[in-house]
Formats: C-alpha cells, sequence, structure tokens
C-alpha cells in the first residue's frame, strides 16, 4: 500500500516550483530573452545552494539554447541538475498551441524537443500542455508516440464538464491518457493563494493595480516611441509576512481537496515569468509547523506528482472524455476558451502553411530521395528550418495575440524557412534530373520533367513558364526562321505522342545560367507561360516531357469558357451571376447551389483571443454592392473569370468611455466615416479538376472589423461540419440543443487545418483553404458556411490578467493593406470521405512540380517514367518521408483519418534498395518487424484514426 492510498495520510502535497516561459508576447524577444537570463542565473545560483530545490522548466528546451547563447559557460552545470533530475526540461522544444499546425509538425516539436533535451542528459516523460487554447483530439495519440501516457492541461476542460481534477482523454484511435486539469486556479495554485499573499500583502487575484506610493523604483522612457511600454520595478518590494501563512495555507488546501480525487495534490509555484525566489524555500520551511497529522509537504517534481498520482487515483472512477477538448463550460477566466486566434494575424497564418508545406512535404521527401541516390542528407540545413518554424509554434506566437513585433519577427523566421526549404527542394530535383536517362532526347529539344510529391498517380493540368532558347528557332520547310512562335512547339510524351497544351502567353526574357566553374552565362529566350496536361505522373516519382518543333500547330479542343461568366469541365459547370455570386452546378448528383461565395463585413470588439461584436454594429453585405465580371483567360485546358466586388464599409470604431471591471469598453459602435473595401476573386476551372479555384485579393483600408465569406449550401438536413484537424477530421453537431457544449453562447466558431465539408450523406460542399483557419456552420435551414478571412482588432494584452493592456500604436494586428487568400470551392457526393476531399487537397496544396533542362550526355540510369514510393489506397496520408533522427535509415509515416480499418500496400522502387522494414514509434523506437515482400512491398493494416510510422533499413 501506498502513503498516498494509506489511511492515515490525508495530504501528499508535491510542491513544485515552475514558471510559464512566453519567448515573446507582451515584450519581444529579444526583450524576454533578457529576462529569460535573468531568470536562469538566479534559478542555477538557487540550485546551487538548497541541494532541496526543484524545477520545472515549463515543459520546454528552447529557453536553454536561448540562454546559452548567452551564458556558453553554462552548460555543464545545466547538465548536471538535469541529469539529477531536479531540474526537468522538456519533452517540447517550444510551448506549442497544435490546433492549426499540422500534425507532423507537433511531433517534430516533440523530437527536437527529446533531442535537445538529450543534450542534457534527461527529458521530462510528462504531457504537460497548459499553455494550449484548446487541445486537438489526437494529443493522447502523439504523446503515446513518445512514452508519455499523462497529460496536464486546463484550457478547452473546465469544473463543469469535469468536476474532478483527474479525468481520461481518448483520442478517436482509442488511446487513452490519464489527464488533469489541476484544481482552482491552474497551473499556480501555490502562487496566487499562499505566496502573493503571505509576500505580497494579502493581494487578491483581482487586485492588480500598482500603488505609486508603495516604491520599487519603477523605471521607463517616457518619450513618444515608448510611452507604452512597461516598466520595469529596480528594487521591488517584498516581505513575508508569517502571520498570513497558517491561514493561507489551509485556505489552499480547502480549495484544492473540491477538486482532487486523492490526497494527491500539486501546489504549484510560479506564473508567468516569475523568477524563483531564495524566499520559497522560507515559505516552505515555515510551512512544516502548520501541517496536520497525515498532511505532508515536500519538494517534488510533475514526473514524481504522476507517480504519485497513478498509484493513487480509481481510474474506474474517473470521467472519461473522446475527441478535441474544446468545452467552454461554466468559463472562469482561469480556464477561459481562446478559440478565435485561429483568425488574428491572418498574413502570419498564411506564412505558416506555406512552411509546413515545402519543408515537410517537399524539400524534405525529395531530398530523402536525393539522398537514396547517393547525395548529402541536409541534415543541419533541415535542423535549422525546423527550429525556424518551431520557433514560430509557441501558442502566444501561433496565435497573433502578442504585440507587432511578435508578427515581424515570426515573418522572418519563416522566411528563413522556407528559403532552406526551397533551396533543398531545387537542389534535390536536379540531383534526381541528373541521373534519369535522356540520351534519346536531341540537343535542339527541351526536357521537361514533372515531379509528383504525392503517393500515388495524379492527372491534372500543369502550369509552366517554358524558356524556349532564341538559339532553337523553329524551321519551317527547311529554313530556320528568325523568330520565335510557340505556335509551332509542342510537348511531347516518352511514347512521342503529343500532349495537350496550351499557350497563355508569350514574352521575351533572358534567363542566367550558373556554373561553379565557369563565369555565369546568360540565356536569351521567350518565356511561353503556358498549360498542358500531365497525366499519369508516377507515385512519388516523375515523368519526362520533351518540348519539340512541329511544322503544323496542332489543333484546339473546346474552352473552359463557353461564355464569358462561365466555366465547364467534365464534372463542374460554374455560373457568375449579376451579382457576382456563384451558381454551381455538379455534374455528379445533379445537385446546383445558388448564391455563393458572398461577403460580410461586421465590426470587432475583441482580441486577438476572441470575438466581440459591437453594441451598436453596421454589417455590410456584397449583394448589392457594385460588381465587374471579367473573362481574363481561356484555352482548352484553363479558364479564369475576374470578379470585382466594389464595397464600402466603416472605417473604424469608437466606444464610450465606460468600461467593465475588466477595463473592456461597455458600448462600442462602428464609425459613421465609410472606406472603400475593393475585393478581386478570381474564380479558375482546370480540365479534370473537381473543384473551382479561388484567388481573393483584399485591399484593406479599415480597422476593427471581420471580414467573412458566405456560402449557403442548402444542405438542411445536415448534421455535422467535418473539419480536417491534426491527424483527423472531427465532426462537430451543427444545431445547438440542450447537449449541446455551446448551447449558453453565440454560435460557435472552429478550427480546420485545409479544409471543412457540410454533408446531408448524399450531398456534399467542401471549402478546401491555404492558411485559412476559422469557420462556422450556421445552424440555419440554409446550412450558411462562413469563412473568417480577417479578423483587425486593437492589440488589448491580458498582461494584467483581469485589467486588460490597451496598446494603440501597435496597428498590423489591424491587417491593413492587401492580402492575398486561396481557396477551393469542391461540391461532391457523400461525405468528404467519398468526395476524396484529401487528393484535392493534395492537388490544391502541393501542386505537381516542373524542371526544365537539356539532354544529358552522361549515363543516367532512371527511366524516363519512375516511382520511388506508392501507397494504397489513397484515402492513407503521408505525413513524413525524411532520414531518421538517430541513424542512416529512413522515416515513413502515413496515417488514416478514417472512421474504418484500412489494408494499405506501400510499395518501393528497386532503387531504393531497401533490406528491411519495421514500425517503430514516432519517437523512432522499435516495436515490431515488417515483412518486405519480394516486389519491395508491404502491406498493413492501419485501424481508425491511427497514425504509423515506418523505419526503412537499407
Amino acid at each position: 500500500m501506498t502513503k498516498a492510498n494509506s489511511k492515515n495520510t490525508t495530504l501528499r502535497a508535491h510542491f513544485i516550483p515552475n514558471s510559464h516561459l512566453d519567448r515573446e508576447w507582451t515584450l519581444n524577444y529579444q526583450q524576454t530573452r533578457k529576462l529569460t537570463v535573468e531568470f536562469l542565473d538566479t534559478l542555477l545560483d538557487m540550485m546551487e545552494k538548497y541541494p532541496e530545490y526543484t524545477f520545472c522548466l515549463d515543459s520546454q528546451t528552447i529557453p536553454l539554447e536561448d540562454y546559452l547563447e548567452i551564458r556558453p559557460q553554462k552548460r555543464e552545470q545545466i547538465k548536471k541538475f538535469v541529469q539529477s533530475e531536479r531540474l526537468n526540461i522538456g519533452p517540447w522544444y517550444t510551448a506549442p498551441d497544435c490546433n492549426i499546425t499540422y500534425g507532423e509538425t507537433t511531433i517534430r516539436n516533440l523530437l527536437i524537443g527529446h533531442k535537445v533535451a538529450a543534450e542534457f542528459g534527461n527529458v521530462m516523460k510528462v504531457g504537460y500542455t497548459p499553455f494550449g487554447f484548446n487541445q486537438p483530439s489526437q494529443l493522447p495519440q502523439i504523446y503515446a508516440g513518445f512514452g508519455i501516457d499523462t497529460i496536464f492541461f486546463y484550457r478547452g476542460i473546465t469544473n463543469f464538464e469535469s468536476p474532478q481534477a483527474e479525468f481520461l482523454w481518448e483520442s478517436p484511435d482509442g488511446t487513452v491518457a490519464l489527464c488533469s486539469r489541476f484544481g482552482s486556479a491552474a497551473r499556480y495554485n501555490f502562487y496566487m493563494f499562499v505566496w502573493r499573499p503571505v509576500v505580497y500583502g494579502g493581494k487578491s487575484i483581482r487586485d492588480r493595480v500598482f500603488d505609486w506610493k508603495s516604491g520599487g523604483v519603477p523605471f521607463k522612457l517616457i518619450d513618444a516611441m515608448r510611452q507604452y511600454d512597461h516598466y520595469f520595478q529596480q528594487a521591488p518590494l517584498k516581505e513575508l509576512d508569517e502571520s498570513r501563512l497558517q491561514a493561507a495555507l489551509r485556505d489552499l488546501i480547502n480549495r484544492e481537496k473540491k477538486h482532487f480525487s486523492t490526497p494527491v495534490i500539486p501546489f504549484m509555484q510560479g506564473m508567468d515569468s516569475t523568477q524563483p525566489d531564495p524566499l520559497e524555500i522560507e515559505i516552505f520551511n515555515k510551512l512544516q509547523k502548520y501541517l496536520k497529522p497525515g498532511e505532508k509537504l515536500f519538494f517534488s517534481t510533475l514526473p514524481k506528482y504522476v507517480e504519485d498520482l497513478k498509484s493513487a487515483v480509481n481510474r474506474a472512477t474517473l470521467k472519461q472524455f473522446r475527441g478535441e477538448m474544446r468545452y467552454p463550460g461554466q468559463q472562469s477566466p482561469l480556464t477561459i476558451l481562446f478559440g478565435d486566434m485561429v483568425s488574428a494575424r491572418p498574413r502570419q497564418k498564411i506564412k505558416l502553411v506555406e512552411a509546413e508545406n515545402i519543408l515537410t512535404r517537399l524539400a524534405e521527401p525529395f531530398s530523402t530521395l536525393a539522398y537514396l541516390l547517393g547525395e548529402e542528407y541536409p541534415e543541419k540545413y533541415f535542423e535549422l528550418a525546423w527550429k525556424s518554424l518551431l520557433q514560430c509554434q509557441p501558442h502566444d506566437t501561433i496565435a497573433g495575440c502578442g504585440i507587432d513585433a511578435l508578427e515581424e519577427d515570426a515573418f522572418y523566421r519563416l522566411n528563413q524557412t522556407i528559403r532552406i526549404a526551397d533551396t533543398w527542394l531545387q537542389n534535390s530535383l536536379a540531383k534526381i534530373q541528373l541521373r534519369i536517362n535522356t540520351k534519346k532526347v536531341k540537343p535542339e529539344e527541351i526536357v521537361i520533367t514533372v515531379f509528383n510529391p504525392s503517393p500515388y498517380p495524379r492527372s491534372e493540368v500543369v502550369t509552366a513558364y517554358i524558356d524556349i532558347p532564341n538559339q532553337l528557332h523553329r524551321v519551317v520547310d527547311g529554313q530556320a526562321q528568325s523568330d520565335v512562335n510557340l505556335a509551332y512547339y509542342n510537348l511531347y510524351d516518352e511514347s512521342g505522342t503529343p500532349v495537350p497544351m496550351a499557350t497563355v502567353s508569350l514574352k521575351p526574357g533572358e534567363k542566367t545560367i550558373r556554373n561553379n566553374t565557369d563565369l555565369t552565362m546568360a540565356l536569351p529566350c521567350q518565356v511561353a507561360q503556358t498549360n498542358f496536361w500531365a497525366e499519369n505522373i508516377p507515385a512519388f516519382g516523375y515523368k519526362v516531357y520533351t518540348v519539340r518543333t512541329v511544322a503544323i500547330p496542332p489543333g484546339i479542343d473546346a474552352w473552359i469558357s463557353p461564355q464569358p461568366n462561365q466555366l465547364e469541365n467534365e464534372f463542374l459547370q460554374v455560373t457568375v451571376t449579376a451579382d457576382g455570386t456563384l451558381s454551381i452546378y455538379d455534374k455528379s448528383n445533379g445537385q446546383t447551389y445558388t448564391n455563393q461565395h458572398y461577403f460580410i463585413d461586421e465590426g470587432e470588439a475583441g482580441t486577438a483571443w476572441q470575438h466581440r461584436r459591437m453594441m451598436q454594429d453596421k454589417v455590410v453585405s456584397s449583394l448589392g454592392c457594385p460588381v465587374r465580371i471579367s473573362l481574363v483567360e481561356n484555352n482548352q485546358l484553363a479558364a479564369t473569370v475576374r470578379v470585382d466586388y466594389f464595397m464600402e464599409i466603416p472605417a473604424g470604431f469608437g466606444h464610450s468611455e465606460l468600461v467593465d471591471h475588466d477595463n473592456m469598453y461597455l458600448d462600442t459602435f462602428r464609425s459613421e466615416e465609410m472606406k472603400p473595401l475593393t475585393i478581386t476573386s478570381y474564380f479558375t476551372l482546370q480540365r479534370g479538376a473537381k473543384s473551382v479555384a479561388v484567388k481573393t485579393i483584399i485591399d484593406n483600408q479599415s480597422k476593427n472589423h471581420r471580414l467573412r465569406l458566405l456560402f449557403p449550401t442548402g444542405l438542411a438536413t445536415a448534421k455535422y461540419s467535418s473539419a480536417e484537424s491534426p491527424f483527423d477530421v472531427c465532426d462537430r453537431l451543427i444545431d445547438r440543443d440542450r447537449n449541446h457544449p455551446f448551447r449558453l453562447t453565440q454560435n460557435p466558431r472552429y478550427p480546420m487545418l485545409r479544409f471543412v465539408d457540410v454533408s446531408d450523406g448524399e450531398k456534399g460542399f467542401g471549402i478546401i483553404t491555404k492558411g485559412i483557419h476559422e469557420y462556422e456552420v450556421m445552424d440555419n435551414p440554409a446550412r450558411t458556411l462562413a469563412i473568417t478571412l480577417l479578423r483587425s482588432f486593437e492589440v488589448t494584452l491580458c498582461t494584467v490578467s483581469y485589467r486588460w493592456e490597451k496598446r494603440p500604436e501597435q496597428e498590423l494586428s489591424q491587417s491593413l493593406g492587401k492580402h492575398i487568400f486561396e481557396y477551393a470551392i469542391i461540391p461532391h457526393s457523400g461525405n468528404w470521405e467519398k468526395g476524396n476531399l484529401f487528393a484535392e487537397v493534395e492537388r490544391f496544396h502541393f501542386p505537381l512540380l516542373v524542371g526544365q533542362s537539356t539532354r544529358n550526355n552522361k549515363s543516367g540510369t532512371l527511366p524516363a517514367s519512375y516511382s520511388f514510393i506508392s501507397i494504397e489506397p489513397a484515402t492513407l496520408v503521408l505525413s513524413a518521408f525524411k532520414k531518421a533522427e538517430y541513424s542512416k535509415n529512413l522515416i515513413l509515416r502515413i496515417y488514416n483519418p478514417t472512421d474504418t480499418w484500412v489494408t494499405g500496400k506501400v510499395c518501393f522502387a528497386s532503387a531504393l534498395k531497401l533490406r528491411k522494414v519495421q514500425l517503430v514509434s514516432m519517437e523512432e523506437k522499435f516495436i515490431r518487424k515488417l515483412r518486405l515482400e519480394p516486389d519491395n512491398s508491404i502491406t498493413i493494416s492501419i485501424p481508425k484514426k491511427k497514425v504509423v510510422t515506418v523505419e526503412l533499413i537499407r
């Protein structure tokens, strides 16, 4: 029998010093780093002086990297405390919010966090995620992939849903984790109810107004640029009032016993960026005399607390939850659900997806193929790229809920990620090209290679900018002509069959050709913007075409646009009506969707975390506004219709001087001044496409408003919306009955990764997006789907918790200027699975890549068409293909987002030269061997919603 279960034990209080370290939020990164350096200096000194002292470094490892750039001499001292398990670091690299990043990004955060922690000797195997604004459904499975089975968080669950602090959480694949939401004061119960009362004079949680007469020597510069900067106290006043200790301790114990189901309770000492203090030791020692028989208070760590909790808790009595944790409950300020952050700072969100896409699914996989063919694997480059990306994943950074410097720095880091990835993507494709046998190509012909980043064959229209060298003049009646006319060039596949091709434009140009051992050369040419039909491009492979001169130009098939306001292919007919909305006819099931794609603009009185309606709003619709419709491209392979919407919306907002107890304005209203809001949407339909691609450009000149895009689907009997989330597709109930979590609030807005879908079972209507993450399906008969494009707001920060800090000088949050949004509209039969939405996501997010070259006179050994890896069926989704973290082996990660078991087959090309294949965890630890068939394939049965990681050994 453990002490926790002993009849005489009434309390086992684990005293856990900790601090929440925001890398940037109310201060910029460099200002915060200064605090981090001071913080760790103090911590290391205390750990030297007080051997009983322990500390949880917020489950991150990046603070150590930031610190050691300034204090490199401290590495061995840190290692000493980590190895003795007094200083707990990891399992994360940065403290993420995981709702709008790919599941793969979350895995890499843990992988890199583990690697960095290993450099210091130990990693904390506890799922500590209290900084997440809400919790994605597959987090238990992801944690389990790293041997972690206990999770701590509180946003997304409250004591209303789970009266006990401990509960069970099951992810969709069936993985179950033991969880805790902490107790009465989130991750800082001891700090709030003992430390502050006895050190700072008994001030309540809500008492956050500084008394100027108290001193403390606050200082800041007060010029125009810095008028909103924070003061820093140079001599903060604190004094231990021992007379309050006993009452404070009893208050804390009584509060917490109402929450916890066992006597094992964490006493969390620490708050955002608070430094360790020797007074903690003194208070801890003095509290011992106020403990009652059966009560124990001792220094501890989260791993030790988890061990004690597991032995004490009765899992059979715990409430169990399944799927995503987004319960609003009867919210308290400590655990409020901050879901609307997914629509803050749209430029940053879009840039993040761009970085994730090119690094995860393009640069890494193709560099891995080049590595298999004998080239260098740019491991250190990718480590830099991943760290730059993950430094943009901390919850406040990715949410965009800090000062503008946060967005500026995130853009810089994401651009570095993109530039590293693009450099090695181009390099790897060039190295693959070098190994393709193109000896049959004539010197005067152009080699065009189409690369497929998907693990299944694809056939679709490709847009390429082909450089026709001026030396390659067309030949008519045996005579070389002086001009370059693309009508006399055509594209041929490997069998010599001409490929459907259309020229969009032809312009003179001059390109540059570099030679690392010679002078850089010029290539005078004609640049031909060309559409062509790339058919059956092999799975995760390539196909070679050639550009040749022809005596007679090829004939023209029927064009995609039969009239200026209409687009039509094999699957869809799209008509742009006079008011700028779309009428879409789905040929697969005969369904017509009318009045699609219009804009609604309304006031925004909220913050980065939350949308708030204005008390006196003015809602403006694009319906009824002037529009202009024009056909800007049309050929047999693609056509584009442009629609300009001319709206006028209020320029900003006003407010009364009345504020509530949180310092938020009570009365808000939109201004009388109006400004133009010009929106241009380009609707493109291609041959073979099942979706309409849209690019919308917005010139925003107004502040404090929310612009949404509406699609009244008309699917009145649809019960759920279905949206992609990390490694999952979440079904969310549309109608809010008495059992709906959001029954007492306004209609909820939800996060999505790359698509949202509404279906009545027979017909469905989906929207695929790039970096647009917020949607709402209205519980009206039209089942109107609303997509948030931008939400502009004043920077208002809960720095002082209950009194929001206003920062009117910050304007990037207002999202002024030009924005480019890309999305696709896909009507279909059945639900998202039958409609093959993941295949359309692949086509939209990862277009076929096109390269141009000359013939290779050397002995390339790869054929003109080749597949390196294929995965069947297409319902299985590729997450990663990369080099292993700790060996020269390869890692292939796929997942099954459906609700049924899927038996998959993965085929590997002989060029990969595999010896064996085995199943490993996300942490890349061995699980079991897999059978590698003589044809270089494996068959694997993947349970519903399961992520599978396979190690390939050569």
